[in-house]
């Protein structure tokens, strides 16, 4: 009895081992080409006036993603007040002007407005840089390990950093 159980046994899993199995196979991905973002109008508050004053934001920086998936956005304004979502703090209007001024001297104005990828990194950063400077407006929005990123956008987003260091 047992001898025939065992048979039947094996039987039944050499079956189930030779059936065939269904599997879905993914498409994939159709690349569209997209048009980059229009140069927009830098965030005001709700009553439509500057968070920061007498002056519009002349920098904001917004860094959206990572593990914990935050987005965190740096107003910095012509007067050196700098708001980071809940936070406040203050630099040199001399700071900024240097700053925007080291930002035009990389490139920025003329850099495409985006440069966004298919990547495989879930934990990666899509920062967004608006600067305004002399009334030219210009946005650019890139995401970690995107190939073609040049080189001083993320000096841009390095020389942002260091002046709002200490405010996530």
């Amino acid at each position: 009895m047992m001898k025939k159980l065992a048979v039947m046994l094996l039987f039944s899993i050499l079956l189930v081992a030779c059936a065939r199995t269904t599997s879905t196979v993914e498409t994939p991905a159709t690349l569209v080409p997209t048009k980059p973002p229009e140069n927009t109008p830098l965030p005001t508050g709700e009553s439509g006036e500057s968070q920061g004053g007498s002056t519009d934001a002349v920098i904001v920086y917004e860094r959206t993603g990572g593990i914990a998936g935050r987005t965190v956005t740096w107003s910095i304004f012509a007067d050196g007040q700098v708001l980071a979502n809940d936070k406040e703090a203050e630099i040199s209007a001399d700071q900024v002007d240097k700053l925007i001024q080291e930002i035009d001297d990389l490139g920025f104005f003329e850099m495409p407005g985006s440069f966004l990828g298919l990547n495989n990194c879930n934990d990666c950063y899509t920062h967004v840089i608006t600067v305004r400077k002399d009334g030219t407006t210009h946005t650019v929005t890139a995401t970690d390990m995107t190939e073609g990123v040049p080189q001083e956008l993320w000096e841009v987003v390095n020389k942002i950093n260091t002046a709002v260091a200490g405010l996530e």
